[in-house]
């Protein structure tokens, strides 16, 4: 409740910016998910909202911006796309095919738009050139050669993954 009054406190002057401390810490579930609703509500009214906190998954969903700290030094700022091409998931898919899966693999390599292709039992993984996807030309490529396309779905980073490549775990 005190998370709630404090938060409600700064609204009644109707800020153009608020800046947050783990506005989550403690709230049950329900209210966490009240909580990530109304900054969300908040940010399309057009408020500028800062939140610092440990809770990344929950930063990873309200966030368009994001910055790591690590010893008082700034380590990244940026967007999670931002975050993708500098962890090197920019640009890297996953595919799954109806057919031989194989076959489809060697059709991928021929493309000048793919660098890699990984197959295993699931699913084909590729990695595009210039960390850009262009999943179009491969589903026309699939598509053309008959093959069907069951799902090409891109590779996320979750926040917390993000943070662990980004920084180093040092200890003062």
């Amino acid at each position: 409740m005190q998370q709630r009054l404090g938060l409600a406190r700064v609204l009644i002057h109707d800020p153009k910016v608020l800046i947050l401390d783990e506005p989550a810490s403690g709230l049950d579930p329900r209210a966490r998910i009240e909580m990530r609703v109304l900054l969300r509500e908040l940010k399309r009214m057009g408020k500028t909202i800062m939140i610092s906190s440990h809770i990344l998954s929950e930063l990873e969903e309200i966030s368009d911006n994001v910055g790591i700290i690590e010893q008082g030094r700034l380590v990244f700022s940026g967007s999670m796309e931002e975050i993708r091409r500098r962890t090197g998931l920019a640009g890297k898919v996953r595919l799954r095919v109806g057919g031989d899966q194989a076959a489809a693999a060697e059709l991928l390599r021929t493309l000048p738009t793919v660098r890699d292709v990984q197959t295993n039992e699931d699913d084909i993984s590729l990695t595009f050139q210039d960390g850009v996807a262009n999943d179009g030309a491969v589903a026309k490529a699939l598509v053309s050669a008959n093959f069907d396309v069951l799902s090409i779905i891109p590779e996320h980073i979750r926040l917390d993954e993000a943070f662990m490549q980004l920084t180093k775990g040092l200890v003062h």
